[in-house]
């Protein structure tokens, strides 16, 4: 069963704050978006930010899937560096 938006969002504040900044021009809650272009460049900064933290989030996941994968082989074992 899939889980619910606001269950990951939970998971993820950084996320939900991107999300919520979005809304947040959405709905002028600032009430400084007068013209289209101003809430368009806020909306642009918005969403490159977050394709940021969703690509860090995704490649920070897939490394820790590879050295799990590679923990939980039978035949590897990590030398670890005698001082």
């Amino acid at each position: 069963m899939k889980r619910g938006l606001e269950e990951r969002l939970r998971e993820h504040p950084e996320l939900r704050e991107r999300f919520e900044k979005m809304l947040d021009i959405v709905e002028n809650a600032d009430g400084d978006c007068v013209l289209a272009d101003d809430a368009e460049l806020r909306v642009l900064e918005q969403v490159r930010g977050l394709g940021r933290e969703l690509l860090q989030g995704w490649a920070e996941e897939g490394a820790e899937k590879v050295e799990r994968a590679w923990d939980n082989r039978q035949d590897f074992s990590r030398k670890e560096k005698k001082l």
